[in-house]
């Protein structure tokens, strides 16, 4: 039983919707379909505003509900704003909006395209839609906040193409933080573009100064360290000449010491006639004894 209920409530379903249909909502513009804007607000965060005023004719026997959409061209979808007006069963209603665009960073230029949708619902009609889509003609320009952003910005790319050489020309002078800081940087330029793009001027100008820091940061560290390893120039004296190698340089004659005298030993002078008597004495009877020996 629970499977059979099941099905018979989808089935229901099933069929409310094929039975739903999108209608014509009848509507027109009581104002011009026309706008000159700038790109973004021109002194508040967010997109540009244009006041519309549409007559939208309720030919059912109720209220009729209607909401309305406007075309975001930053992100190519419709956004939806909110409730336009109810109008009375059988009546025609005077319904003022305010049509939003959202250009920042396109420049300048003019083009027409589906800008606001109306979606209209009823209980006189359950199930069913009633749209219109309505095109406008905008004529948009960059206004002085957004040239002020975007000058801002030019200014922090040129610094991070500086900073980006730097690091790549002396990479002993680019460590791992540094560099980090200026990917950093680059990152947040890179959303502050996207910030534009929505119009989110409050949120990229934080962007850009938070990056202008990092990249500031960068530079100094790396200008400290490439300071810190150039030689300071200064008076160099001039070294003395030394001598080639071919020429041997001639000692000063040294003052050779005079040796000390040699002790001359005196001789003792021989006794004279005296002297060399007993000698001969001596040896004269040496060889009589001998003689006599050799009588006996």
């Amino acid at each position: 039983m629970r499977g059979f209920a099941a099905l018979a409530l989808f089935l229901a379903v099933l069929a409310s919707s094929a039975l739903a249909e999108e209608l014509v909502l009848p509507a027109h513009m009581s104002t011009s379909p026309t706008a000159s804007v700038p790109n973004c607000a021109a002194t508040t965060p967010g997109p540009s505003k244009t006041q519309f005023s549409v007559a939208v004719e309720n030919t059912l026997s109720q209220l009729l509900d209607v909401d309305y959409s406007v075309f975001d061209n930053s992100t190519g979808t419709w956004r939806e704003i909110g409730n336009l007006c109810i109008v009375p069963a059988g009546q025609t209603m005077q319904c003022p909006g305010t049509l939003e665009t959202t250009l920042g960073g396109t420049g300048n230029g003019t083009f027409t395209s589906d800008m606001l949708r109306l979606t209209g619902r009823s209980d006189a009609s359950p199930g069913n839609v009633y749209v219109e889509t309505i095109p406008f003609s905008v004529q948009h320009f960059t206004g002085a906040r957004e040239q002020a952003l975007l000058s801002q910005k030019s200014g922090q790319d040129s610094a991070l193409l500086a900073a980006k050489a730097s690091c790549a020309a002396r990479p002993q002078c680019c460590p791992a933080q540094t560099r980090g800081q200026i990917d950093e940087a680059e990152a947040l330029l890179l959303n502050a573009s996207a910030q534009l793009a929505a119009c989110a001027t409050t949120g990229m100008y934080s962007s850009l100064v938070s990056a202008e820091s990092l990249l500031l940061n960068a530079s100094s560290q790396m200008g400290n360290c490439t300071t810190a390893a150039t030689p300071t120039p200064g008076v160099v004296a001039t070294p003395a000449p030394s001598p080639s190698g071919s020429q041997t340089p001639t000692p000063s004659p040294a003052a050779s010491p005079t040796p000390p005298p040699a002790a001359t030993a005196t001789p003792t002078p021989a006794p004279s006639g005296a002297g060399a008597c007993p000698l001969a004495v001596l040896l004269l009877a040496a060889g009589a004894l001998s003689f006599a020996a050799s009588k006996n």
